[in-house]
């Protein structure tokens, strides 16, 4: 990576972690790669009842 400033997401590591988890994904669901989402509840019964 390049030589600017340091942070959580600028290391190679981060990178291979990213790759890592999208080749994990993907070969759950068949894939080579998957892009993947976590989502938190809503703290609804329903979708209607967001406003």
């Amino acid at each position: 990576m390049g030589d600017g400033v340091k942070t959580p997401i600028s290391g190679e590591d981060f990178v291979k972690f990213i790759e890592g988890r999208a080749r994990q994904m993907g070969r759950e669901a068949g894939f080579e790669f998957e892009e993947s989402y976590r989502l938190d509840p809503l703290g609804v019964e329903s979708l209607f009842d967001v406003k």
